[in-house]
């Protein structure tokens, strides 16, 4: 009866016999029942339905999130504090100037995922030197044109120039720290107080 048809569902009925003292077809593959809506006599297929048990405490099973606004608040929090760890430093990481793939859309320039490991050869930046200060490093890249390499370059010279590396002990500066800003001016200060 599962797989029942419109042809099945005729075969069986033609094979039920009325009983007229009680409103039941019978047969001996299905059983069909007549009920009554309003002086109206329709007939009402029997399906086996299987006996599954759907009341296995439900209720403590319920996954909530009423702890979503708390655990929102909680996390940008942290992000503060382990900002104010990390001292000054650049909102974004450094990309590349790459061109977008195909004939259709290679006349834009969109950022990459990372600096091949030529061009911060020829700016002179080590690629772990790199990854400390900023700059993405992808070593799976490949310059296929001058031009890409030589605008790319430039970014990290550009960049380089303007990078100020703050040492962690103004009594020690360490090779590559910046002397731009000396221990005394304000913005060394105000870094030495969020590096706590």
């Amino acid at each position: 009866m599962d797989g029942l048809g419109i042809s099945d569902l005729d075969d069986a009925l033609a094979d039920l016999a009325f009983d007229p003292q009680a409103t039941k077809w019978v047969s001996s593959t299905t059983t069909v029942t007549t009920r009554r809506n309003q002086g109206t006599r329709y007939l009402c297929l029997l399906l086996v339905l299987h006996a599954n048990h759907f009341r296995k405490d439900w209720q403590r099973r319920v996954r909530t999130w009423f702890d979503q606004p708390g655990s929102k608040v909680r996390r940008r929090q942290a992000r503060r504090t382990k900002a104010a760890a990390l001292g000054v430093r650049p909102l974004t990481l450094l990309r590349p100037a790459v061109r977008a793939q195909t004939v259709r859309y290679n006349r834009k320039l969109r950022e990459g995922r990372g600096f091949t490991l030529a061009e911060l050869k020829e700016a002179g930046i080590g690629k772990k030197e790199a990854r400390g200060v900023g700059i993405v490093v992808d070593h799976r890249r490949r310059n296929l044109s001058e031009e890409g390499k030589a605008l790319n370059v430039e970014r990290l010279k550009v960049y380089k120039a303007k990078l100020i590396i703050f040492p962690r002990k103004a009594s020690k500066p360490k090779k590559g720290d910046s002397t731009v800003c000396p221990p005394s001016s304000d913005e060394f200060t105000i870094a030495q107080i969020r590096t706590g």
